[in-house]
């Protein structure tokens, strides 16, 4: 039992030691972008936990990024979408024994015995993950008015501090 319990601690150790911002994993962990059009994607950003302010400051800085590397100076948040949800993992793992029979019968000739037990498995582990999705439109030069529009490098300057 206590190595089952090490080789848990040990892979939750691993798995934190992980930047959480970084290019989306095979699990979906971290960002993702996609064009939607012309001058317009869609950015997602997915980490393990219920922190939807900081899921949210990933997508921007990823927003931001992209606008950057696309050649644009601001962007406008189109569309938001933010998910909470809690996914179980079933860990199939032996702790320990709960029952142990022995059991002997005896026929004319000779005697034989066995022995029977019953053992239960670990119950299931969750994790919570928070997602944030936007759309933004990109663009340059003059920015229009409004709270849903922002310089690329500003908020950059802003999220990394």
């Amino acid at each position: 039992m206590k190595l089952l319990i090490a080789g848990i601690l040990l892979s939750l150790a691993a798995c934190s030691s992980v930047p959480e911002y970084r290019s989306a994993s095979a699990a979906g962990y971290g960002y993702s972008d996609t064009e939607l059009g012309p001058n317009y994607h869609r950015v997602q950003f997915k980490l393990r936990g219920k922190d939807k302010a900081k899921a949210m400051d990933y997508a921007l800085q990823r927003a931001a990024e992209l606008t950057l590397a696309e050649g644009y100076d601001w962007f406008d948040l189109v569309a938001k979408e933010t998910l909470v949800d809690r996914k179980n993992h079933e860990v199939t793992a032996r702790l320990s024994t709960l029952h142990h029979h022995q059991q002997m019968s005896c026929g004319l000739l000779s005697c034989s015995s066995y022995s029977q037990s019953e053992s239960m498995s670990e119950p299931d582990i969750a994790t919570d993950f928070t997602e944030v999705r936007i759309d933004i439109r990109l663009g340059k030069g003059v920015s229009p008015e409004g709270q849903t529009v922002f310089q690329a490098s500003e908020v950059l300057k802003h999220i990394k501090q």
